[in-house]
């Protein structure tokens, strides 16, 4: 607002979907123009009526140099008990409902027969106010089908080192989510990815090339998903090389600085060009 009375551009960043309240709605006829984090983000703001030529939608940068491709993955398998020639999934993301953990202890279960030699790591801390939730995933880890076969790592710090322990990274939220940092560090760290076909993973997962999209909330199709890489060890290395490749182009930190000076130099630009 400042920079309205001041006669600079005012630019909003938004991160999530937008199903506020009418206040929150009232709140994006204020600024000059909103960068998305997400084209879906930028979609649901259009859908309450920010017009097309007053967003844009510019990914997260991630600081490459702080996520170490060499981590020791065998450290973080030794500090959970994990065996080294196991092979493990992992859901990264903090326990709440809609992280999708559910949905991996239903797929987990299905596998465990064709999968003899794996292990589904939920790897997360649980806010205080999920600890019911929390409680509910390790009853269920404790039915005969998946005992001994589910392991809880709660907050882990040094993501490096756990991305490098897993065969397989999975996002499987089952409300979209507007971008998925996990997805985006699991990329950059070449591991073969798992995501849901909804929300911002669409946009960063290219099916077959660098990840792999399941249908959001369908354990069966997970279970299908996640068993095609377990018997393909080809599939997982090369997909973690294309998402790689594809994490190194797009999400640097350098290429979305460049990107939202952009949009600001065409704001100011324009804004100059009125004044005159």
């Amino acid at each position: 607002l400042a920079g309205k009375v001041l006669g600079v551009p005012v630019v909003a960043h938004v991160r999530g979907d937008q199903k506020g309240s009418p206040m929150m709605h009232s709140f994006f006829k204020l600024p000059n123009h909103f960068i998305a984090v997400s084209r879906w983000v930028s979609e649901s703001i259009g859908r309450i009526g920010v017009p097309a030529d007053k967003r844009t939608y510019i990914y997260d940068g991630i600081e490459l140099d702080k996520l170490d491709l060499h981590a020791d993955g065998a450290a973080f398998r030794r500090q959970y008990g994990i065996p080294e020639k196991t092979f493990v999934v992992g859901l990264v993301g903090l326990l709440i409902p809609w992280k999708g953990q559910r949905l991996f202890l239903e797929a987990a279960q299905q596998l465990l027969p064709k999968m003899p030699d794996a292990v589904f790591a939920i790897v997360g801390g649980t806010p205080d106010e999920c600890a019911y939730f929390e409680a509910e995933l390790r009853q269920r880890a404790e039915q005969p089908e998946v005992r001994g076969r589910v392991v809880f790592t709660g907050h882990v710090s040094g993501m490096a080192s756990v991305y490098n322990g897993l065969d397989i990274v999975l996002s499987a939220s089952t409300s979209p989510e507007p971008l998925g940092t996990v997805v985006i560090e699991a990329m950059t760290m070449a591991r073969p990815l798992i995501a849901p076909n909804h929300g911002g993973a669409v946009e960063m997962v290219e099916h077959e090339k660098t990840g792999l999209l399941f249908t959001a909330g369908d354990a069966i199709d997970l279970a299908g998903t996640i068993l095609r890489v377990y018997r393909d060890p080809e599939l997982g290395r090369r997909l973690g090389q294309g998402a790689r490749a594809h994490a190194l182009a797009v999400f640097a930190v350098s290429e979305h600085v460049r990107q939202v000076q952009g949009v600001y130099e065409h704001l100011l630009g324009r804004s100059q060009g009125k004044a005159t």
